[in-house]
């Protein structure tokens, strides 16, 4: 008798769209930076925020969870996907100026690229592309 290996469990499938948690911790990240937080805080409101909505609060108690995360500051651990999706993110929505969807856009499919391997310069190139922008 011929034994057949176990099969492998199913991997899921790649995501095709940041999931709403990781879209509003970008976006408070964003929002903290430009409150003129350094670096930690904004990582800190934003992981607060993302609480928030993974408990579906509303704006107010999410705005009141960042701020109150910005003031009693503690450093927080962040992931590389929660990383690599706000660098992005912040590239697209500050430095860039874009808009919040073509921001979502260009973070999502820049940290895509990366993260299956390419290197930055081809993932800028899926970033510009996902956000319609020209080549550079």
């Amino acid at each position: 008798m011929v034994e057949t290996p176990p099969a492998e469990p199913a991997k899921p499938p790649p995501p095709t769209a940041p999931t709403p948690e990781l879209r509003a911790y970008a976006e408070w990240f964003v929002w903290a930076r430009r409150q003129g937080m350094d670096v930690a805080r904004c990582h800190a409101a934003a992981q607060a925020v993302e609480r928030v909505v993974i408990n579906h609060g509303d704006a107010a108690a999410a705005e009141q969870a960042a701020r109150t995360a910005m003031n009693t500051m503690q450093s927080p651990t962040v992931d590389d996907q929660h990383q690599a999706y706000t660098a992005w993110f912040a590239v697209a929505a500050v430095d860039m100026g874009l808009d919040l969807e073509r921001s979502h856009s260009f973070a999502f499919a820049g940290s895509e690229a990366l993260r299956q391997g390419a290197d930055v310069a081809a993932a800028t190139k899926a970033a510009e592309a996902a956000a319609g922008l020209p080549p550079t």
